[in-house]
């Protein structure tokens, strides 16, 4: 009686270890895309926000053309934000391109305004 139980046991264990084994073979890693942020625009100076999944990074007094490139998942929130630091109006637009083609853009033209681009990626 014995053999059979530790037998019957053997067997479940097997089972539960193969089924196991299958779902790791058909396991597809989450696509990635190439992301691009940029700003650009007349101004001689912008305080810069962006978001990546390991959160939000700021930069104060950036020159332009301000460039910054990463790969990231697929599901994931994109932001980007410049704000003029010149006390005159003038151009500025942030651009957000997901492999290569422009995806999302946002621009002002005045004092200390802000220029967003948001959206995620697919």
């Amino acid at each position: 009686m014995k053999n059979i139980i530790k037998l019957i046991l053997t067997l479940l264990f097997l089972c539960l270890l193969s089924s196991c084994r299958g779902s790791y073979a058909d396991y597809e890693p989450p696509p990635r895309y190439a992301i691009k942020y940029e700003v650009t625009g007349t101004t001689s100076s912008v305080n810069i926000i962006y978001e990546k999944h390991e959160g939000y990074e700021e930069y104060y007094n950036q020159s332009l053309p301000w460039v910054y490139e990463f790969d990231e998942y697929g599901g994931r929130s994109l932001y980007l934000s410049a704000q003029n630091n010149e006390n005159t109006a003038t151009l500025l637009t942030a651009t957000i391109y997901i492999d290569g083609s422009e995806y999302a853009t946002g621009d002002c033209n005045d004092v200390h305004c802000f220029a967003i681009a948001f959206g995620s990626t697919p």
